[in-house]
């Protein structure tokens, strides 16, 4: 999901989608995150509502809809 912001409420949030996790690591907040190579944004945060069905990804980054589609790579890298 991408925020506005990085405070504990955001006033904007884009839904990009689901990512299976191929390669086990651990992910902290404000490590970098890549979308297919291209740059959107840094962690956050983490949202734990729906647990143990699955956990949202919190990413501040520009509010745009990026191109995410089936196949598309996610990567996360220490800042």
């Amino acid at each position: 999901m991408l925020v506005d912001k990085a405070e504990e409420i955001a006033d904007h949030v884009i839904v990009l989608g689901f990512i299976e996790v191929i390669s086990g690591g651990i992910i902290l907040i404000s490590d970098k995150v890549s979308l297919d190579g291209a740059p959107i944004g840094e962690i956050a945060g983490f949202d734990q509502t729906h647990m143990p069905n699955h956990m949202n990804i919190l990413v501040k980054g520009p509010l745009r809809r990026a191109e995410m589609r089936l196949g598309s790579r996610v990567s996360f890298r220490k800042q």
